[in-house]
């Protein structure tokens, strides 16, 4: 496994453009890392691993991600537009406002509320809880919730709700 950090990214970039080139991130260590908004859009991320890394706002669109971890990571803004998923791990990542891929990681704008999820993860806005603790939350902890109104949660539940069993089924 090849091991990076932050500093080798710094100097790679050119003009405060953060777009990684030409750098073979196959197999590559970029644990517990700072990659504050970097591209690593259209990169081969095989094998991988960010786990514990902040990651805000990055971008991987058309990354290729098998048997990438994302454990552990700040995905708060990132964008996965047409990246491929397969084995990635995301367990523990915080998934506060990312635009998905359609498939593995969904994400809508629902009457101008972001809402994000994955197999097992719902995040709304900046709230980020497993689908089964979604299912059983009371009105009185939603009123606790920054951002979200108990009213918009009792319009969109079920329609959540039955949008995440159905990519289940799908995906």
């Amino acid at each position: 496994m090849k091991k990076f950090d932050t500093k080798y990214f710094q100097s790679l970039t050119e003009y405060g453009d953060r777009y990684i080139r030409e750098v073979d991130l196959v197999d590559a260590d970029l644990t517990n890392q700072q990659l504050f908004d970097y591209s690593f859009s259209d990169k081969d991320l095989r094998l991988a691993d960010f786990s514990g890394s902040d990651l805000t706002a990055g971008s991987f669109n058309r990354c290729n991600l098998h048997t990438t971890n994302l454990s552990n990571t700040n995905l708060q803004e990132a964008s996965f537009i047409g990246a491929y998923f397969k084995n990635v791990d995301l367990t523990g990542a915080y998934l506060g406002y990312v635009t998905g891929n359609g498939r593995e990681i969904i994400s809508k704008d629902i009457e101008d509320t972001w809402v994000v999820y994955t197999k097992d993860i719902l995040c709304i806005e900046s709230n980020q809880y497993s689908i089964a603790e979604w299912r059983v939350f009371s009105n009185e902890i939603i009123k606790t919730m920054p951002d979200i109104s108990v009213f918009w949660w009792n319009k969109h539940k079920e329609y959540i709700l039955d949008e995440v069993k159905a990519s289940r089924k799908t995906g």
